[in-house]
């Protein structure tokens, strides 16, 4: 024999069982859809015993699941959701109560979380919402952007096409500058070009004059001393003979023999070899005293005398007789190791010939070398020109 079955529901707020029958007599509800048990709709406030036409209906139930067969499922719920006897009226409120607490706590959960669905969906929406105005704000900007980009664009492009006008007339400016100043320095350079070349003749035509005229004077500067030394030896010879005149010597006719006897400075000749020096200096001294240029060669030697004193004198007297025959050997002391020999020496040449070359007697060894080579080509050349 088949055991009678029953329909178990389930409340969508606590979970709790529902029998299907409760929702028939009224211990049970369906709201929006959803089945409430009596609790819960209890604790939403009471709208258990205010039946809504529209929204609650009592479901009839078959014979066949009012009966639950022993061994189901539905018969273990069943017996689960039973009533269970107690003994005693306290033991029953106590578990009535036990059971509205639970209740309470599952339909506060159930509407907390109803809650936080709520709100959830709500600020979803407000994020779509604000998606959404973001979008348009961006596209406005954007479009702003690409306005804006747009009139950029285009004042570039004036810009450069003012540039570019600006720039080719200034380049046609510059040209024609440029051409006009290549033309005006290649003027300048052919005119600097004659000038040189005019300069290049007049400077070829000065130095050929100038060598020949300086030919000339050193010709006519040697005739010169060559003649000033013939009348000093012409003005020395009247000079003994109008001191005889004055005397009133008379002396006899001298034979040819007494006439060779010589100048009276030939009597000084022989102390120049004289191992003393003092007495070479005096010996200096004397000859050139005398005035005749015939001891210019006796004094020629004593340039390179050991004792400075007696070079320093044998240069001077050589300047004082005014010797052109001692122009070679007094630039050869200009090499002397001594200052004071080669100051003597220096005026000598200056007494006699009127030049210095720039020599000087205290300078380097490289400047006096250099002004050395001038004095010897210069009398290279003028006693040449002398010879001839």
């Amino acid at each position: 024999m088949a055991s009678p079955t029953m329909d178990i529901l389930f409340c969508d707020l606590c979970n709790e069982s529902v029998p299907v029958g409760h929702l028939a007599d009224g211990r049970a509800f369906r709201r929006k859809g959803r089945v409430v048990c009596a609790a819960c709709d209890a604790a939403m406030g009471g709208q258990g015993a205010i039946h809504d036409p529209g929204d609650t209906q009592a479901i009839p139930v078959p014979p066949s699941l009012l009966a639950v067969q022993e061994g189901t499922p539905h018969a273990a719920t069943d017996r689960a959701a039973a009533p269970v006897p107690r003994s005693g009226r306290g033991s029953a409120v106590f578990a009535g109560l036990a059971l509205f607490i639970a209740v309470l706590a599952l339909a506060g959960g159930a509407l907390g979380m109803l809650r936080l669905m709520e709100e959830s969906n709500l600020q979803k929406q407000n994020l779509r919402d604000g998606h959404a105005g973001l979008d348009r704000k961006l596209a406005h900007l954007s479009g702003r952007m690409d306005g804006m980009v747009a009139g950029v664009a285009g004042n570039l492009d004036e810009l450069e096409t003012d540039l570019t006008k600006k720039f080719d007339v200034v380049t046609i400016e510059l040209t024609g500058k440029l051409r006009e100043l290549n033309e005006s320095l290649a003027a300048s350079r052919e005119r600097l070009a004659s000038l040189e070349t005019t300069m290049r003749a007049m400077d070829a035509d000065l130095h050929a004059t100038d060598e020949e005229l300086q030919s000339r004077l050193d010709t006519m500067l040697v005739a010169a001393l060559e003649e000033k030394q013939h009348f000093a030896a012409l003005a020395d010879r009247l000079s003994a003979l109008e001191d005889l005149v004055h005397s009133g010597a008379l002396v006899p006719a001298t034979t040819d023999d007494e006439l060779d006897a010589g100048p009276a400075w030939q009597v000084a000749l022989g102390d120049l070899n004289s191992d003393d020096s003092a007495v070479r200096w005096n010996a200096v001294q004397a000859l050139a005293e005398s005035g005749d240029p015939a001891v210019v060669p006796h004094l020629v030697p004593l340039l390179e005398d050991e004792d400075i004193w007696v070079r320093m004198a044998a240069a001077g007297a050589l300047g004082d007789l005014a010797a052109v025959d001692a122009v070679e050997p007094l630039i050869r002391t200009l090499e002397d190791p001594e200052t004071a020999v080669r100051e003597r020496a220096m005026l000598s040449l200056r007494a006699i010939t009127g030049r210095s070359f720039g020599f000087d007697p205290g300078g380097s060894e490289s400047e006096r070398a250099k002004a050395i080579k001038k004095w010897r080509d210069w009398w290279k050349k003028a006693s040449a020109e002398l010879a001839d």
